[in-house]
């Protein structure tokens, strides 16, 4: 007979059927299985951190799933450092222990110019020892490895003229045994690497313009990695060519001739003795004349020379010389002093109106130069010395004995006359 209890439940339906042994619950196997797939996937199924494998077993959504690395190495834009990806990590299992960055730190800090070497040292905690480096470097928006996985948590670079502009610095970080590509990575942000050279003046000695014959030295004034090298251009008639090639001198001197007559330039090169770049920095002088000296043909004088007081004379300088317009300036000497009786203007006369004070002996000197020279003078020209006398005045003519006289007798006529300097000379 069957078993009443088993009728009013159905055929062989117990009420409540007790667990078998070894009977596994629901949640129980869920884990199993999620052991199991991280047991047997390949090492690659964790490209992408442990909570992918997870997720893709479990249909779970883990954090970080949906992040597009496809933009850089490490899921971030090249260069951000203000987004999410400026600092990341593939996220966490209960038992694993994940690195995470405090820092990363340059040495010296940045900006730096080209030349320069540049430490950065990753500061990293957690994670399972010894932790491993791989550093990661942005140069003209693409980003590439520069320091391979490794136990040193530092790279050093010295940048070349080539890198002068923006970059960026990544690193990613792994614990011991990891198989993911990284366990947490950092960007530095953009850093610029500048030009190694930099010119502060350049200078030329004496100042310009300068007349033809002149020896002129330019000086470049330049800071930057030694030894620099300096190259020197000239600009004549309107063509530039190399008149002094790379060296360590960063002076040029032209010792100028006639044939240089005319509007120059000149422009230094400066580079790095490393550089392989035509130049690191460089610096343009600006146009300049080289003259032809103004050179004095004539200093005459009007009416000619000696004269009496009160009268007016006028001196005229003729010169020569280009640029122009020349300018002139004109000296008097009275009483053994010079004194400038009329400066620096195009007027090449002078006129003087003398007056009774200026009986003596007297000289009169001028100078030339191109209106754009700051030479005190190009040319100069004496008259050499002369006099300016007084003027004579006859107060009375008498004879003796008084007129008429008869025939055959002498008669004296006598001249009475005032003036200076004496002794003064008579004419009948």
């Amino acid at each position: 007979m069957r078993d009443a209890r088993r009728s009013t439940h159905g055929p062989d339906q117990p009420a409540t059927r007790p667990a078998r042994a070894g009977t596994l619950r629901g949640s129980t196997w869920i884990a199993l299985l999620v052991a199991l797939v991280a047991l047997i996937l390949p090492a690659n199924a964790f490209a992408d951190g442990p909570q992918t494998a997870i997720s893709a077993a479990s249909g779970m959504s883990m954090p970080g799933d949906q992040i597009d690395r496809s933009s850089d190495p490490h899921g971030g834009t090249p260069g951000s450092v203000s987004g999410p990806y400026s600092q990341g990590s593939k996220g966490t299992m209960a038992t694993a222990a994940v690195p995470v960055f405090s820092s990363i730190v340059a040495s010296p800090t940045l900006p730096r110019p080209v030349g320069t070497a540049i430490t950065w040292t990753a500061n990293v905690t957690g994670g399972t020892a010894p932790l491993q480096y791989q550093f990661w470097r942005l140069d003209a928006g693409v980003w590439s490895i520069v320091q391979p996985y490794s136990t040193s948590k530092t790279f050093t670079w010295t940048p070349a003229s080539t890198h002068v502009g923006q970059h960026d610095l990544s690193v990613w970080v792994k614990s011991a045994g990891s198989a993911a590509s990284y366990d947490a990575f950092k960007t530095t942000g953009l850093f610029t690497i500048t030009s190694a050279v930099s010119i502060s003046n350049l200078t030329a000695s004496p100042t310009l313009p300068r007349g033809a014959g002149t020896t002129i030295t330019f000086t470049a004034t330049a800071a930057g990695v030694a030894p620099l090298q300096y190259r020197f251009w000239r600009k004549d008639a309107g063509v530039w060519n190399i008149v002094q090639d790379f060296s360590t001198a960063n002076t040029y001197t032209w010792a100028t001739a006639q044939t240089d007559i005319g509007a120059h330039d000149l422009i230094v090169w400066v580079k790095t003795a490393a550089s392989t770049a035509a130049y690191d920095a460089w610096r343009q002088f600006g146009s300049f004349n080289i003259q032809s000296p103004a050179t004095i043909t004539a200093l005459t004088a009007s009416p000619s020379l000696p004269r009496p007081v009160r009268t007016v004379l006028t001196f005229t300088a003729t010169a020569t010389g280009t640029p122009g317009p020349l300018v002139y300036r004109f000296y008097r000497k009275d009483g053994g002093t010079w004194s400038m009786v009329q400066d620096y203007s195009s007027s090449r006369s002078y006129a003087w109106t003398t007056t009774n004070a200026d009986i003596g002996q007297h000289d009169i000197s001028v100078w030339v130069r191109n209106s754009t020279s700051t030479a005190p003078y190009q040319d100069w020209r004496s008259y050499g010395p002369f006099n300016l006398t007084g003027t004579a005045t006859v107060s009375a003519l008498t004879v003796s004995p008084p007129a008429p006289s008869p025939a055959g007798k002498p008669m004296v006529f006598t001249a009475t006359a005032t003036g200076s300097p004496g002794p003064l000379e008579y004419q009948f």
